[in-house]
């Protein structure tokens, strides 16, 4: 049966099928919760932030600053739920046609590479499976948290060997990316086209590779410098070709790809002075760089060492340097902490090789029977993850939820229990004008998440003043903790309910600089009449005619603030 058979075409195709069939249950069955996930609210903030301003927007969570982010993912997510579905099942859709393309796109690679139909199958298998085998017997006996916590939490201590060492609890398995709002599982198959075309090495190719690799790099910086490093190097390490014409070949392609995503990681660039938030500790980052890479992947390895002398030497070249640019990048230090991201494009690329020694040696029924046994071992680990992610059952607990036309819109968790913010007055801040700055009490209800943002952010339309510390407002700067003290001092005090702290308590002054912060916008701010000392300071002011009261839902009131001028200026 030659190699362009219906069978060595349909079959990537259900492989990829198959990986996007578990991603959309698990999305589906999760409900909001899971579309939400850790980060679909701030992704979908950043996304109608980009569509309303343009590709240099400005920072949502921080009104007056540009935004230092890349905006090609945001901005699909949003595109695709205006179509009526909602920003939350536009993310999810990207992350389905993401896993679909994989089994396509890692058969497309090992093709070139002249590995045979049986070996392409085992490899996609490996790389499915392979990634933390054992993490399901590694938990097997620990207290976890039930169905419907956070899957982070249920899944943890697969990500732990006992008490001899751990690796980053965002390891659990190879599935687990594909359920979570990130633009690193849609990079991966456009990183695995690229790379097959650009080995495959006609113009015809190279430019479609140059294409794919400007789409990666717009997706997802971080895999797009991994997958210069990679199609570069291969080119050099394995064609035959003069040195300098390949290096001038590929500059040239790189224009392309330039082209292709600098207007979308732009921001990047252009806001690179801005201050970062320093390296924060977290809890579930494991026992370093190391363990990230030998505890999901040591089968993956073991296996992969014992045919790698076996593979021709193109093979060789490209696994070798793959695996050994995932290492490195691994051991980086990288915006975020997102070096721990790299295992699993090391355990991409491991799966060839370990594809190639199943095939090698499964020989009748003996090896049969272990491969069999294996199989069933990996099986636990994928489905503890997929469950925990289908019972993820916070979504009452979340403030927003999507509407049938595909619009985000105050959730009411009972008849007995308004939200935070009723619909109405939703709608009235959505109505003010495009400029309008909008401000909050930093812990108003159901307001901030390190991962989230500002939870209300996505339905406001509007720029924050400001938003606690998290990774999109530049935590730490003192330009946030200054504008978070000066908030606090307008209302009170930085604890919900803001009773009036005689220490802090200045209403009148805070109010002056927070308008000269924003000077030349109008200031909307948030209250509410139990709960914050400043709510009868605003009546004063209301009566006056300083500010003028929007709407007004039980107990919520929004105020309005006319624009000043700058200090200094007429």
């Amino acid at each position: 049966m030659t190699d362009n058979s219906i069978k060595n075409r349909a079959w990537p195709w259900i492989e990829g099928l198959l990986l996007a069939l578990i991603v959309l249950v698990a999305l589906t069955m999760g409900g909001e919760s899971a579309r939400v996930s850790y980060h679909g609210y701030l992704h979908t903030t950043i996304g109608e932030a980009v569509l309303s301003d343009g590709l240099l927007p400005e920072n949502p969570y921080h009104a007056g600053e540009a935004l230092n982010y890349y905006t090609l993912y945001p901005t699909l997510g949003v595109l695709i739920g205006r179509l009526g579905i909602g920003a939350l099942w536009g993310f999810a859709i990207i992350n389905i046609l993401a896993a679909l393309l994989m089994g396509p796109a890692l058969d497309s690679l090992t093709k070139r590479l002249q590995f045979s139909f049986a070996v392409r199958r085992a490899s996609f298998w490996c790389m499915l499976l392979g990634f933390n085998l054992l993490g399901y017997y590694f938990a097997h006996g620990v207290s976890v948290p039930p169905l419907g916590a956070m899957p982070f939490a249920i899944l943890e201590p697969m990500t732990n060997v006992g008490e001899l060492f751990s690796w980053d609890a965002r390891l659990q398995s190879f599935v687990t990316k594909f359920l979570n709002v990130s633009s690193f599982a849609c990079s991966l198959p456009l990183m695995l086209f690229a790379l097959s075309n650009a080995i495959e090495d006609t113009k015809r190719s190279r430019l479609l590779a140059a294409i794919l690799l400007g789409l990666c790099a717009a997706l997802n910086p971080l895999v797009g410098a991994f997958s210069v490093l990679l199609i570069v190097g291969q080119a050099l390490l394995c064609n035959s070709g003069e040195l300098m014409s390949q290096i001038i070949t590929w500059a040239k392609l790189g224009t392309v790809s330039a082209i292709i995503a600098v207007p979308f990681i732009a921001p990047l660039f252009l806001n690179a002075g801005a201050s970062a938030a320093p390296d924060k500790q977290l809890p579930f980052v494991g026992d370093g760089a190391l363990f990230n890479i030998l505890g999901p992947c040591l089968l993956l390895a073991l296996m992969s060492a014992f045919v790698v002398l076996k593979l021709s030497a193109k093979q060789r070249k490209v696994i070798l340097l793959a695996s050994i640019l995932a290492v490195l990048f691994s051991f980086s230090s990288l915006p975020f902490s997102n070096e721990y991201k790299f295992p699993r494009l090391f355990a991409i690329f491991l799966a060839i090789p370990a594809g190639s020694m199943i095939v090698h040696y499964v020989k009748g029924w003996v090896p049969m029977f272990a491969l069999g046994a294996l199989v069933i071992l990996s099986i636990p680990t994928m489905f503890s993850t997929i469950q925990a992610y289908a019972y993820w059952n916070v979504s009452q607990s979340l403030p927003l939820t999507t509407a049938s036309n595909g619009e985000l819109v105050s959730r009411l968790a009972d008849d007995n229990l308004p939200p935070a913010i009723p619909q109405l007055v939703l709608e009235a801040i959505q109505e003010l004008g495009s400029d309008t700055v909008i401000m909050m009490h930093p812990r108003f209800p159901k307001v901030a998440s390190m991962a989230q943002g500002n939870q209300w952010a996505p339905a406001l339309q509007h720029t924050l003043l400001v938003d606690r510390p998290q990774i999109h407002n530049h935590a730490y700067n003192p330009e946030v903790l200054s504008r978070l003290g000066l908030v606090v001092s307008f209302w009170g005090s930085n604890d919900w309910p803001a009773t009036a702290d005689p220490g802090s308590y200045a209403p009148q002054p805070a109010l002056s600089q927070l308008r000269q912060i924003v000077a030349g916008r109008s200031l909307a701010i948030l209250s509410t009449a139990t709960s914050t000392a400043s709510h009868d300071y605003l009546n004063k002011l209301r009566d006056s005619g300083d500010v003028s009261l929007v709407s007004k839902v039980g107990d919520v009131y929004l105020w309005l603030f006319p624009a000043v001028h700058r200090a200094g200026e007429k």
